[in-house]
Formats: C-alpha cells, structure tokens, sequence
C-alpha cells in the first residue's frame, strides 16, 4: 500500500522573494537576442517547466558550436545560452547514490522531495508524494503534460502517478485516468507517444526499445473513457493542428515520437505540441502548470549518438521558442528550462584531440538509423557510407561496417561509434553521470532562480506557486 505524504507548508527560499520578482519579455528567434524588461510585484500566472531529459553543460556547447552560422566572427548564442542563469544539483536521495534517474529527478521536480530511482512519486518507502498536477488542481489550475517518449515514461509519469517502479508501464497509464480530483482526470492536456498503452490489447508484447518488452495483461481502451469525459482525442499532425476542445488526449506514436530529423509530415514536432498545449491551456484565464519534455536527448546520450542528441537538442530549442513567443503576449508566466541528469558523459574533444570536428557534424545533418537504412540497399556498404558522411572508415571499422550490414541494431552501432571516432566526440558511460545541469530562466518570478541550486528547490518552487 502506498500512503499519502502532503508537502510541508514551510515556505521556500524562493517564495520568500515573491514579491520582488521580475519579468522578462522578449522575442523567440533563436538566432535573434531575448530582451529583457520591467519587473512587476505580482507571482506568475502561469509556470512551466521544460525538462531537457540528460542534457548536461556539454550539449549546450555542441548544440551552440552546431547551430553556429560561418558568416559571423562571434560564435552565436542559442537560446539555451541567453537564458542561462545557474546550474543544478541532481542528487537523488544519498541512502540511494548520487546519480539519479529520470524517475527520481522527476519525482523531486514534481513534489519537492529526493527519492530512490525508479520511484515514480512515492518516497523511498514508497509512500504518495502530492505532485504540483495535483496542487494545481486543487487550486483551479489547468494542467499539461507533453513529452516526445510516451507520455507515461518515467518524466511525465512522475507528475501524476504513484508507483514503486517507473517499469508499471500499465498501472501509470491507469493513474492518468484514474488519479482523479472531483471526479476528472487531473491533466488537462496530455500529448505524447504511448498509444498502444491507452488501446490496449490484452497478451501483445511491445518493443521499448533496447532489447526491452512489455506484456499488456488486458484489453482496457482508456482514449474511449478520456473521450467520454470530454477530451478530444488526436492521433496526428492534422489532428493536433484542428484541436479545438478544451482537453486533449494526443497519442502520436505505438512508444516514444520517431527522432525529430527522421519524423515524417504526419508526426508532430515538440514545437508543435507545445504551441497547441499553450493555447489550449490558456483558455481558462485562471493559470496553468505545463511540463514539457524534451525526452529523447536522454536517448541520443545513452547511445553515445551525438547526432540523435544535436537532433533533440534543435527539437527541443523550437519548442522553448514557442514558449518565448508566449510569454511576450503573457508575462505573468515564469518558465523554468532544465535537465533531469547528464547522459553519456559527453565530451567535446577526445583521445587527446584538442579539436571538434563539428563541420562533419554539419554536413551529415541525419540521423545512424537514417544512415543504415540508406546503406542497407547499397552494394557497396562502405563506399556507401563515405558517400553519405564523408568520413573514410579505418580498416578495422570497414569490416565491421560489412560484417553487420545485414543487422540493423550493429550496422547503426558501428555507425555511432565511426562518427564519435571521426568527429573526436568523446563518452565516459552509456549511463547516467552525476554532475551538475544547466538551469535557465524568463519570465514571471525569476530573480532568486540563480547560482547553484539544488533539484528540491525547483521541485518546492513549483508546489509553493501552484498552491498559492
């Protein structure tokens, strides 16, 4: 049995401040500068957080050496760099080790307390930790969640599931209906990946991807009982585009969203996503809380693929763009851009290199599994490959390029590791690490959001401006 843990009234370090917050507006052109602007006494309206899942300091230098145009002298600043303020601390609770997991993280951001990994808002006695979702509800917010994975994978789940494991794929599924405040669902807009576990089909084995499975034990159709509360129901890009009600259920995938650069018209970007959530959200005029994930760059760094994270990375920079060009038109909103963790260890620079090849980087612009799908028809796998990337494999790497044409898995693994080799990007782990993450702010109420802080504070932060 999980018991109830309500959060502590004792006000954050940050509320304390409320009253000298400051604004800032500004435009959302990420070659373009954020302006800055007058402060106002009140707390924000609205509060989102956008979580960059395992994107650490090293990913805002490649993504910023990326997205850097020749023709200027000065390396351009991303949006990432204009609103950095500070770094955050990503210790899970100590009991349980320093480097935390998605799960974890998630569940501090959600209520304001560490936990063990792999807890999905529950303490590490698995007791119910109240997440701002529920905070907000109680205090007639609207609430959303978006993430490029499915929507009940570990970052999402946490802000309205209460399980032990983030593995009880089934059972957070289930949360998000039944986790009820009068009587509704708790998430107002929910847009995501994870169709096959709303229709669900009782004994098919789904593919989660690195060599993972998952049984559905039963049949339960939850988009029908979403639809029979009100929510409109969006299964593409066009759907997304026509939403029109006032809650939405959107599945745009069987899993997790394809890769940004390998998504077809049919698929909707984070951008988009995003823009629809806002909008929709905004309607009440009574506030809201909007999580949104950009999931995948955890999943380019536990590949050691730095193109599947440069993919992300642009993703997800789109959609705090449309964050951006909300809050000039609404500046009583506060976002809040962070990261979860740090993936893979990555490094720019590596095996004594003292360079990055990121021109090469550039001039591939697509994804290993695009790569191997295009090498996979050709006659000669490696002349394929040159043709394609422009690098000239070693000896040893053009045999294994032709011994694994054949197995997609290996072919994209040997691409992955060529690339890195190529362009001197280097990895410490396929895992997590422990260091600190980017923090960046704008908006309504971000004058004490500075410096060094801790995940908990974010996490406190949230529950204190969502139940005010």
């Amino acid at each position: 049995m999980i018991k109830r843990i309500t959060h502590s009234p004792t006000k954050t370090r940050f509320a304390l401040g409320l009253l000298a917050l400051t604004t800032l507006t500004g435009c959302a052109s990420m070659q373009g500068k954020v302006e800055h602007a007058q402060a106002t006494p009140a707390a924000p309206k609205n509060v989102i957080l956008m979580v960059g899942d395992g994107m650490g300091f090293g990913y805002l230098k490649a993504y910023r050496n990326f997205k850097d145009r020749a023709d200027t002298p000065e390396i351009d600043l991303t949006l990432f760099d204009q609103l950095l303020t500070g770094a955050v601390s990503t210790d899970a609770k100590r009991a349980t080790g320093l480097v935390t997991d998605s799960a974890a993280a998630a569940t501090t951001y959600a209520t304001g307390y560490k936990t063990k990994n792999k807890a999905i808002g529950v303490d590490i006695n698995d007791q119910h930790l109240k997440t701002v979702v529920e905070y907000a509800k109680e205090n007639n917010r609207r609430t959303g969640l978006v993430s490029t994975s499915h929507i009940n994978h570990a970052t999402p789940a946490a802000f309205i599931a209460h399980v032990p494991s983030r593995k009880q794929y089934q059972t957070i599924t289930d949360h998000f209906f039944d986790n009820q405040y009068q009587g509704k669902p708790q998430v107002d807009v929910i847009l995501g990946g994870g169709r096959s576990f709303f229709i669900r089909e009782e004994g098919k084995l789904l593919d989660m991807g690195a060599g993972s499975t998952f049984l559905l034990r039963d049949n339960r159709n939850l988009v029908e009982e979403f639809q029979t509360e009100g929510y409109q129901y969006l299964a593409n890009k066009s759907d997304l585009k026509g939403a029109t009600q006032d809650k939405l259920l959107g599945l745009f995938a069987p899993i997790g969203l394809p890769a940004a650069w390998d998504r077809d018209e049919n698929t909707p970007s984070l951008a988009d996503m995003t823009d629809t959530a806002l909008n929709t959200l905004d309607r009440s005029g009574d506030g809201f809380f909007l999580m949104v994930e950009g999931s995948q760059i955890d999943w380019g760094g536990h590949g050691n693929d730095i193109l599947y994270i440069l993919s992300e990375m642009e993703d997800f920079e789109r959609a705090i763009a449309k964050v951006l060009d909300f809050i000039k038109a609404n500046p009583d909103t506060l976002l809040i851009v962070t990261a979860d963790h740090e993936t893979g260890g990555l490094s720019i620079g590596a095996n004594g290199n003292y360079g990055w090849d990121v021109e090469l980087l550039k001039n591939i612009h697509t994804t290993p599994v695009t790569l191997a799908l295009k090498m996979s028809g050709a006659s000669d796998t490696v002349k394929a490959f040159t043709e394609l990337t422009s690098i000239v494999p070693t000896e040893a790497e053009a045999k294994t390029l032709i011994e694994n044409r054949e197995n997609k898995e290996k072919l994209i693994t040997a691409i992955k590791s060529i690339i890195s080799r190529a362009s001197f990007t280097g990895w410490t782990s396929p895992g997590h690490t422990g260091v600190d993450v980017p923090l960046m702010v704008h908006g309504a109420g971000t004058e004490n959001l500075k410096g060094l802080i801790d995940n908990t504070d974010i996490g406190k932060l949230l529950i204190e401006l969502n139940r005010r």
